[in-house]
């Protein structure tokens, strides 16, 4: 999150209520983007599953999700912490070369440590055949990664094209 003080001061530079709002509507979607936009999509998900669905099918669904993002938000959460700071010291002080380095390693560890977790929960607390144990392991995958990764698109400081990204991702 390196220099988005400056973007949004740049974004509110009109003293009025609606270089206000689009600085701190900006503010909001970038911190929790991923976050909100996933919400809005298992929504959507979810009301057009019913029809596909019973409830058990459903429940299982919802249940899997939640697991994963739960998990994931759990594991990547303090990494997440230490690499915005480095990310933070990088930029201040021009050092872009070690920026996605340290990108690449975190998106190993966490690929490899959420693979771990995911398919030992997956294969033995939660019924299922093995496409589904493999499918939810690889969600809790993905979304860890890209809680990673939205880290480091923070520090592009291009913040209308990263939520735009994240919306046509999801």
């Amino acid at each position: 999150m390196a220099g988005i003080g400056f973007e949004l001061k740049h974004l509110s530079r009109h003293q009025n209520v609606e270089g206000i709002l689009r600085a701190y509507g900006f503010a909001a979607v970038i911190s929790s983007g991923p976050w909100i936009i996933s919400i809005f999509a298992l929504l959507l998900l979810t009301y057009f599953l019913r029809s596909i669905l019973n409830q058990v099918e459903l429940d299982l669904f919802s249940a899997s999700v939640t697991h994963a993002y739960a998990f994931s938000l759990i594991l990547v959460g303090p990494l997440q912490l230490v690499l915005t700071r480095h990310a933070a010291d990088r930029f201040f002080t021009k050092s872009w070369d070690s920026i996605f380095p340290a990108c690449y390693g975190a998106l190993a560890l966490t690929a490899l440590l959420s693979a771990i977790v995911g398919g030992l929960f997956f294969h033995f607390a939660v019924p299922g055949n093995l496409l589904y144990q493999v499918s939810a392991t690889a969600l809790l995958v993905l979304v860890s990664c890209i809680f990673i990764v939205s880290n480091y698109l923070n520090a592009l400081q291009d913040y209308q094209s990263v939520v735009l990204g994240f919306a046509i991702g999801y």
